[in-house]
């Protein structure tokens, strides 16, 4: 047992080591898809692109007047339907709808059909759909990119860790948004203050989407080029290729031989044939003499391990005359 687990030892310390390769053409497409919805995810939480705070935009506290807010808003541009619909529910209930917009925004403070400001759950419940769809396409095309089809193996060894990355944005932002306390705000005098979780989340969301896009890209670049988690193929695959491989020669050798009948039937390719293999040991033998060749050999000889070389054919002979060998006296203790 021992003499087998040294040599096991042997052959796994000499054995080469993957080598680093370029991205694969499939991955580099994979990275470059990537790299672009995680840089819209990055664009879309400038200021610019967010949904408008008629409160940020008016500097206006959370308890000043309607009329004053919506006044300070004309001055700056015209009301728009969304605008009036936000209107009329804060002089329907100022005090609590205010604090129902900064925790769910404006659209669904001005579109929910069925929500009431003494039912605040009623605004969650109406809000799931716009809270989910996002998450729900960011698993889509975290699915779509880890497809077998899209990013071949390599990207489809992180299909399920895609999908649990989804599920997971997706649960954290929904327990957030569940058990957020609203009612805080009622005691924020100030705007500073004020604590605008829709606002705040939207700017999360986006930021959690493109470093989860940039962990995913830098991860299949990593495996890809075989510098972390090298996976080595499969029996299948060796297989596989090995019996192409041999295909591949059969194919060859019996192009050979018809070849080859051809040339010895042919008076004028068999004369060409001998006359080449009749000169062919004198043109090598001249060639062997000369000084760039010889000193170029001998640099080789200088360079070569033969202790390694002799370890290696060893190793090699071992393990294809291992089935051959007779089972030792001892073989029933190992």
């Amino acid at each position: 047992m021992i003499p087998r687990a040294l040599a096991f030892y042997r052959s796994i310390r000499h054995r080469p080591q993957t080598q680093v390769r370029p991205v694969p053409p499939r991955i580099q497409r994979c990275l470059n898809v990537l790299f672009v919805v995680a840089l819209l995810s990055l664009v879309r939480t400038f200021p610019y692109f967010q949904t408008s705070n008629i409160f940020w935009q008016t500097s206006s506290r959370l308890g000043l007047p309607t009329n004053l807010i919506f006044a300070r808003l004309l001055a700056l541009r015209p009301l728009t339907p969304l605008d009036e619909a936000i209107k009329a529910k804060f002089e329907s209930e100022p005090s609590r709808i205010r604090l129902l917009y900064a925790a769910y925004g404006p659209n669904v403070i001005a579109d929910c059909p069925f929500c009431q400001a003494n039912q605040p759950q009623s605004y969650f419940y109406y809000a799931l759909p716009a809270i989910l769809i996002p998450h729900l396409l960011h698993t889509i095309f975290l699915g779509i990119v880890t497809s077998s089809s899209f990013s071949g193996p390599e990207g489809n060894r992180f299909r399920t860790q895609a999908t649990i990355a989804g599920v997971a944005l997706a649960s954290i932002e929904l327990w957030m948004r569940y058990t957020y306390n609203w009612e805080d705000n009622a005691t924020k005098r100030n705007l500073q203050e004020a604590d605008f979780f829709f606002w705040r989340i939207q700017l999360y969301r986006n930021l959690a989407f493109a470093l989860v896009d940039a962990l995913f890209g830098w991860a299949l670049w990593l495996t890809s080029t075989n510098r972390w988690l090298v996976q080595q193929p499969s029996v299948r695959e060796r297989v596989t290729g090995i019996s192409q491989e041999l295909q591949t020669t059969y194919q060859q050798l019996a192009i050979l031989g018809p070849l080859r009948n051809a040339i010895l039937r042919d008076q004028e390719l068999r004369e060409t044939s001998e006359r080449y293999w009749s000169q062919e040991p004198r043109i090598m033998e001249e060639i062997e003499r000369e000084r760039e060749v010889v000193d170029a050999k001998n640099l080789a000889l200088s360079r070569l391990d033969f202790g390694q070389v002799q370890e290696k054919a060893r190793l090699w002979v071992d393990s294809v005359f291992t089935g051959f060998r007779p089972p030792s006296r001892h073989a029933k203790y190992d």
